[in-house]
């Protein structure tokens, strides 16, 4: 009879011991492996997204991240104008969207100008399409310029140059050029702009300036509507007036539309059309 049994239990193991249930047999059997091996795969895709998404945004906000950006500026302004572009600071918030922020941007002028610079604006504050930046297409929803100053220049006769408007150049090869770059709404706000014309002796300064310019990129068309509280100008050796200004404005490249400028000041109200063109 033992002997018996002991060929039984050699013949069929699986008639002894603890009994497996069909959900243990399932968990050893090919169909779990697959989900463990799903399952392993979806962690280490999520591991994987996670270094690459978090580290990104951690770029984004670092100091080598906004030495991208000011190079990228910095040197396509001076492939674009002819003119030695300098930027103090870059600040970079990670927000939603996110913005960055550019310090005490100069332009240089021309030579044999007044003036040291063309241009020169305290703070450049662009909102979305940061991360853009990587390329050589950059696309930003909204740009917002605080306190500019410009400076428009006519040289006397004889002199090397007509004007100190710089002359926009085709973008050379570099490699922090941006090739192209898609703006929604350029905002101005606190603007400056004197106009010193040396050769008839005529002066103008406009100052609290505002301004909101739609931008058609594909075209380089900026288009909008300027207002200014207080104009002073002066024409020659006759006392200079003050007035207000307001209206619309067509930019192309070398080619400036005003449209319908509004001046008005004590018994003065005047309105200024027309092109000026070749601008460059």
């Amino acid at each position: 009879m033992e002997e018996n049994a002991n060929n039984s239990q050699t013949l069929f193991p699986h008639e002894t011991g603890h009994h497996r249930s069909a959900r243990e047999r399932q968990r050893k059997g090919p169909m779990w492996g697959c989900l463990k091996a799903l399952l392993i795969l979806f962690v280490v895709t999520f591991i994987v997204l996670f270094i690459t998404i978090g580290g990104g945004w951690f770029y984004l906000g670092t100091t080598n991240f906004a030495g991208l950006i000011r190079a990228k500026i910095e040197q396509t302004l001076e492939s674009r104008l002819g003119r030695e572009v300098t930027i103090k600071s870059v600040r970079i918030i990670r927000s939603r969207p996110q913005r960055v922020i550019l310090n005490d941007l100069r332009i240089a002028n021309a030579p044999g100008a007044l003036q040291p610079y063309f241009a020169t604006v305290r703070q450049v504050e662009i909102t979305g399409g940061i991360d853009s930046f990587w390329g050589r297409r950059i696309r930003v929803g909204r740009v917002d310029i605080r306190d500019p100053q410009l400076s428009f220049e006519v040289f006397p006769a004889g002199a090397p140059l007509t004007h100190n408007f710089p002359r926009w150049q085709l973008p050379k090869p570099g490699k922090y050029q941006i090739y192209r770059l898609d703006m929604g709404t350029l905002f101005i706000s606190g603007g400056r702009f004197t106009f010193n014309d040396r050769r008839h002796n005529i002066t103008a300064a406009a100052q609290s300036i505002s301004s909101e310019v739609k931008i058609t990129s594909a075209q380089s068309i900026y288009e909008g509507v300027m207002n200014s509280p207080l104009m002073r100008v002066r024409i020659q050796d006759y006392e200079p007036f003050d007035v207000d200004l307001r209206g619309g404005f067509r930019y192309a490249p070398g080619v400036l539309a005003l449209q319908s400028i509004a001046l008005r000041g004590r018994g003065i109200e005047t309105f200024v059309s027309g092109k000026l063109q070749p601008l460059t």
